[in-house]
């Protein structure tokens, strides 16, 4: 009856446009396994590549959302395989989805986690700094007007950390006795900090 929408849809409109000379916040809302990739090289062996759909909310560094022109939060789509190789020796590039997940988790991962059932779970609301690029886009809207629209790509994305506030106590003086420095009991890891975006 109804056709499957096209997974080249056009993103909603920025009330104002990405610079690409910021950097921004990404809070990862959803990640999907979108199935087998239309790029997946069938005459290898194995199981084919998979294609995997990451939603991201964008913020500005201080925590301010983009917003669409219709006033609601803007979500940006990317796509990567479902590769997560990496070079111990560091001569060839680690796989794109490896790099957002360490990104994310702001630590490097295992192998053997990564193949952990329920892992991409650990990455959704975790926040990252990202740099953007963008492309130029033509297509034909619903009325056969040609239209052109700006797509947005994660260029690279870094651990973030939340900077504390700035101190507004004096410092300790220059000359203060030495302090004995014991072993800190374990700390659970932290849970993800909660971003209003």
């Amino acid at each position: 009856m109804f056709q499957a929408p096209s997974k080249t849809t056009v993103q909603a409109a920025l009330a104002e446009p990405i610079d690409l000379n910021q950097r921004y916040l990404v809070r990862l809302v959803s990640i999907h396994d979108e199935g087998v990739s239309k790029f997946a090289d069938q005459s290898k062996a194995g199981e084919p590549e998979h294609s995997i759909r990451w939603v991201f909310r964008v913020a500005r560094m201080d925590k301010m959302p983009l917003l669409n022109v219709d006033n609601t939060a803007f979500e940006l789509w990317q796509w990567t395989s479902n590769r997560t190789g990496k070079d111990p020796a560091g001569k060839t590039p680690t796989a794109k989805a490896r790099a957002w997940a360490e990104a994310l988790l702001g630590r490097q991962v295992e192998d053997e986690e990564i193949a952990r059932s329920g892992f991409e779970q650990q990455l959704i609301n975790r926040v990252a700094v990202c740099l953007f690029d963008s492309k130029q886009r033509t297509y034909t809207d619903g009325t056969g007007q040609e239209q052109t629209a700006t797509r947005y790509n994660i260029m690279r994305l870094s651990p973030w950390q939340e900077q504390a506030p700035a101190s507004t106590t004096a410092p300790a003086p220059a000359a203060a006795p030495p302090v004995q420095v014991t072993a800190a009991p374990a700390v659970p890891a932290a849970e993800p900090q909660a971003i209003p975006f």
